[in-house]
């Protein structure tokens, strides 16, 4: 096995660090600049994702764990799919609408809603691709400098097993699939700031609320894509055209209805523009 790093998949790695940090950041300063919306949206985005999608999704998770279906689902691969993200898309979906009705109560212009989808892909951007991209970077680095046996001599016994695992991943890891993680992490924040224009018209404006069901419609299938992915039914490829292609929809719906919202309203929440 080959456990030097070339000079490609560092710079795929780069990538990953680079957008993942940068992409999140410079959306939420151009918001702020150009829209003068305020950075407790970004905030509140933020604090909606980890309560819904980590929280709240996680003893969703272990309560099924402990019911007698989760035996059907562990031997079903496409049932399990097709149940985890048909429940997580609207568990995801009644947490964004309770946060857009509840916790932007009084931040009324649109522009709000580009701010909160940014919000709700911070973290995966931020820890998945940042973060994680980074680690990766440091264990490569060190893995080129000292040699496998150089890198891992640092190790002992279960930390050395630990890491041992870690070399032979990223070893075995395509400059594709790190490059597909950072167009995936483009493609879900696009998604999510689409999603929550097409929200925000649902919950603030009147007469928009059959918007609801197009939005929880959305939040299921992006949440089948994923699932189907994690146990491999749908390929690398496959996985980011079908998101390519909901996303693009998404963003086309957001953009229609963004662009036709002439009213000029101003919340309690709001800063002038």
């Amino acid at each position: 096995m080959n456990d030097v790093f070339d000079t490609w998949k560092l710079g795929a790695m780069l990538l990953d660090i680079v957008i993942g940090f940068g992409l999140p950041l410079s959306l939420a300063m151009l918001f702020r600049k150009k829209y003068k919306v305020r950075i407790s949206v970004l905030i509140i985005g933020i604090g909606t994702y980890i309560l819904v999608n980590g929280i709240i999704s996680s003893i969703f998770d272990v309560i099924i764990y402990y019911l007698p279906i989760s035996g059907f689902l562990n031997s079903n691969d496409s049932a399990s799919a097709i149940f985890y993200g048909l429940f997580h898309g609207l568990i995801h979906f009644g947490g964004y609408y309770a946060a857009m009705r509840f916790l932007l109560k009084g931040y009324d212009r649109k522009e709000n809603a580009l701010m909160f989808g940014v919000g709700l892909s911070f973290i995966d951007a931020f820890y998945y691709n940042a973060v994680g991209g980074f680690m990766n970077f440091l264990v490569a680095t060190q893995v080129n400098e000292w040699g496998r046996e150089g890198y891992l001599g640092r190790f002992q016994d279960e930390a050395r097993t630990y890491s041992e695992d870690v070399v032979d991943t990223l070893a075995n890891m395509g400059i594709s699939e790190i490059v597909g993680s950072v167009i995936f992490m483009i493609l879900e924040m696009g998604f999510m700031i689409a999603a929550s224009v097409l929200l925000f018209q649902a919950v603030k404006r009147a007469g928009k609320t059959y918007l609801l069901y197009t939005v929880a419609a959305l939040l299921v299938f992006f949440n089948l894509i994923i699932c189907f992915r994690s146990v491999e039914i749908l390929g690398e490829v496959s996985y980011l055209v079908i998101t390519g292609v909901l996303t693009a929809i998404t963003g086309f719906g957001a953009y229609i209805f963004y662009g036709a919202d002439k009213e000029e309203i101003k919340g309690k929440g709001d800063l002038a523009k």
